[in-house]
């Protein structure tokens, strides 16, 4: 799973937005967070699309406000290993090399 991790060094709240760069979507994602004693906040990434975003993260320690924004991308998942290739290799029982190109 997909995280965007940010340390923060005390329990704090905030909220955080994410919006797409993308021109063809308009999407924006929008929560309330609450860091505890690890200081830690993850923020998952997987219902969004591939493309590029921003998120801007607002939080408040001792009555001064704080506002953090960082640009990423996220990318296609890609298959590392062909299993449709090894299996198919190991239901024939080839032997030596499994994948011919």
């Amino acid at each position: 799973m997909k995280h965007l991790h940010f340390n923060f060094q005390s329990p704090t709240k905030g909220t955080y937005t994410i919006t797409s760069y993308s021109e063809t979507s308009d999407e924006s994602y929008q929560a309330d967070f609450e860091v505890q004693q690890n200081g830690i906040l993850k923020v998952p990434l997987e219902s969004l699309d591939e493309g590029q975003w921003e998120i801007v993260i607002r939080w408040e320690i001792s009555g001064k406000q704080f506002e953090r924004r960082r640009k990423f991308s996220v990318l296609a998942e890609r298959n590392l290993f062909h299993a449709n290739k090894y299996a198919s290799a190991c239901l024939n029982e080839k032997k030596g090399q499994l994948f011919h190109h």
